[in-house]
Parts: C-alpha cells; sequence; structure tokens
C-alpha cells in the first residue's frame, strides 16, 4: 500500500508542476514574452464550440506547437 500511495504522490506531484520552457541563450523575460504571445495565438485560433474538453486540447496544442516552433524546448 506504501508503494503505490509513493506512487500516486510522485504523479500528482509531476502533474501539477508548472511547465517550463527553455532554449539556450534567450532570457527568462523574452520567454515570458514569447509565451505571452503564443497563448494569444491559441486563444485566437480557439473554434466557437460546446466541448469545453476539445477546446481546451485545442488551445493547448496551438500553444505548445508555436513555442517550439519558436525553438523552445519543454523541461520539468
Amino acid at each position: 500500500m506504501n508503494r503505490v500511495a509513493s506512487l500516486l504522490s510522485l504523479l500528482f506531484l509531476f502533474g501539477c508542476a508548472p511547465l517550463q520552457w527553455r532554449q539556450v541563450g534567450v532570457t527568462q523575460v523574452q520567454t515570458e514574452k514569447d509565451k505571452r504571445e503564443c497563448r494569444y495565438e491559441a486563444l485566437r485560433s480557439q473554434p466557437a464550440s460546446r466541448n469545453v474538453a476539445r477546446d481546451l486540447g485545442h488551445e493547448i496544442d496551438v500553444e505548445y506547437s508555436c513555442m517550439e516552433l519558436r525553438g523552445y524546448r519543454r523541461a520539468l
């Protein structure tokens, strides 16, 4: 039982950890600016629908793709 509880605790902690974007040679200020711009693009591209889960998934996909196109990589 302790093993299961430990595993669930780790999954919970990593699931709640904020996503970090990294790119060599880029300042934190520039990263935040790029993140805001990608979030804005994701919100603008969101289709009008009543399916909140699908819309959120689309928004996240667009934002992640935007950051990756700018040369960023996800890091924990």
